[in-house]
């Protein structure tokens, strides 16, 4: 079994010069530990999470890699990618990787700046911001929507404790929309996206939107979009079938009746 490939960190030529070490305290681990470089594969890697395994080529226990510890990401990582890494331990004697390139990859000079690193989530690759003025169709079908709402319910066809169920859970969608985007900006853990559909599909979807246009989050990703109306449009059918047929009127009576 060959060694674990090395790489110091001076080179006479200069062409192995790699970046210096952060500045400041960003890390906990420990600055003692000699200055080498391991390479190995990433055998499972959670891109939602950002984080994943490396196998050391020269055997060992394997390390913890975390996408913000990539020097300079060129993309998101997948298993398989062999890469090359500083071999480190936490505070709890863990193997970790730090300074993380891809194999081949030129490390950045200190002049050169350094790529955006990405979020952690994965579902989470940097998205765009949304642009322009949102249109007004969205804002029309909302107030619609609430009007029938209270339609419904002046008529006798819409309970008060229904009724008050879409100003809760839509305070509940736009909260989470608020710290989905907060995370983003702060490349912090995001709230999955089948999370805010979820809202959407419950009935939360005039918070959810109107999170959307105050944020300007998720309005550009074209998958989530049409996702979250398909999710509004299933919500109103379910509602239409619930209110306006015998079966789904059987359905609501004992939950309105606690």
């Amino acid at each position: 079994m060959r060694p674990p490939a090395r790489i110091t960190k001076r080179s006479r030529n200069g062409f192995l010069d790699f970046l210096p070490k952060k500045r400041g305290k960003s890390t906990n681990l420990d600055p003692s530990e000699p200055t080498m470089r391991n390479q190995g594969p990433l055998s499972s890697w959670n891109d939602e999470k950002g984080y994943g395994f490396i196998e050391p080529e020269g055997g060992g226990p394997r390390a913890f890699v975390h996408i913000k510890a990539f020097l300079d990401p060129i993309r998101r990582p997948v298993a398989g990618d062999v890469l090359t890494y500083e071999p480190h331990t936490d505070p709890r004697g863990r193997a970790v990787a730090q300074q993380i390139l891809f194999l081949y990859q030129t490390a950045p000079s200190r002049d050169q700046p350094r790529r955006q690193q990405p979020s952690g989530r994965p579902h989470a690759r940097p998205e765009r911001q949304g642009t322009g003025r949102p249109g007004f169709f969205p804002w029309i079908l909302m107030l619609l929507f609430l009007a029938a709402l209270w339609a419904l319910h002046t008529k006798g066809y819409l309970h008060l404790r229904l009724l008050a169920w879409y100003p809760a859970i839509s305070l509940l969608a736009f909260i989470a929309y608020w710290r989905d985007k907060r995370a983003a900006q702060r490349q912090e853990w995001r709230t999955p996206e089948s999370t805010l559909q979820l809202f959407a599909l419950l009935g939360g979807w005039p918070g959810a939107l109107l999170a959307q246009r105050c944020f300007r989050h998720k309005t550009s990703k074209t998958s989530f979009q049409v996702v979250f109306w398909i999710n509004v449009l299933l919500h109103c059918s379910l509602l239409g079938g619930l209110l306006f047929t015998p079966q789904g009127q059987q359905l609501l009576r004992p939950l309105l009746t606690l």
